[in-house]
């Protein structure tokens, strides 16, 4: 079974556990030194010709946001309606805010804000609004700050855009832009909007929300990115084994039912370490 990783960096586990599970695992990086060809075979960028490098493999999965647009048949993930939605945040603030607005931090006049590309992944480049402050609209969105714990929601969804199983962690410690300590807290209420969120947008494969938890039990939803999140590794050792559910899917043919959420292994705690490859030039 070969697929192809686009993006996975330093996910080095999530390939490990792809390659467990039998897979012949290619990836296509946008830097030549990337982690991820230490261990796998390295598809080289040829820019302009992604599709090509798409094509050559049986089914493709995207771990980096710029990389779920590219909207090939043999992808492993949301339609690029849903992608670029959640890519860009404007559009997702109008369709969020709109049907689900319940959920939606939105920035009134009186609070605190935070300003973050429009285009962006990862938490990268936000910052606390100043009231006399540039924004750009176009390259820009601004977004209530909030205040509580963050919360990801790595989940999966089926060839129909069924909702399969999530797993909700607490984001205890961020280094750019990547979780290093985060646990397994199953938040119910949590999963069961993820669900319906998912489903409407007809989210395939897996995907990530992150969520911000209030002291009084309330949450907002300030991001999707329809890709494996950064700490999917800790959901899958958990229980939500987002390998297999491709095997099964893509693969076999087979259809994959939703699973018991009090199966998930809650409490389960993750804690990056580094470690180093060694090889000759």
């Amino acid at each position: 079974m070969d697929i192809l990783l686009l993006g996975a960096g330093r996910r080095i586990s999530l390939i490990e556990r792809f390659q467990k599970k039998g897979f012949n695992v290619s990836v296509y990086e946008t830097e030549d030194n990337a982690p991820s060809n230490l261990i796998a075979k390295n598809c080289k960028h040829l820019y302009n010709n992604d599709k090509e490098v798409c094509a050559a493999h049986p089914w493709y999965l995207a771990c980096m946001d710029k990389l779920t647009i590219l909207d090939y048949p043999n992808y492993i993930g949301s339609p690029f309606t849903a992608s670029y939605a959640c890519y860009d945040k404007a559009g997702f603030e109008a369709i969020v805010g709109f049907y689900f607005a319940k959920y939606y931090p939105f920035s009134r006049m009186w609070d605190s804000k935070i300003i973050k590309p429009r285009f962006g992944n990862s938490s990268k480049g936000f910052r606390p609004a100043n009231w006399n402050e540039d924004f750009n609209y176009k390259t820009e969105v601004m977004q209530k700050k909030l205040d509580g714990a963050e919360y990801s929601v790595d989940c999966y969804f089926n060839r129909n855009s069924k909702f399969i199983g999530g797993v909700s962690r607490i984001r205890q410690r961020v280094a750019g832009g990547e979780v290093i300590d985060s646990q397994v807290d199953m938040k119910y209420d949590m999963l069961e909007v993820t669900a319906t969120i998912g489903e409407f947008f007809n989210m395939r494969g897996p995907a990530c929300f992150q969520y911000m938890l209030a002291d009084d039990g309330s949450f907002k939803l300030f991001e999707i990115n329809a890709r494996a999140g950064g700490g999917i590794i800790l959901s899958m050792e958990a229980g939500l084994d987002i390998a297999e559910y491709i095997k099964q899917e893509y693969y076999l043919e087979k259809e994959v039912k939703p699973i018991d959420l009090n199966s998930i292994n809650n409490g389960l705690i993750m804690r990056r370490v580094n470690k180093e490859f060694f090889f000759n030039a």
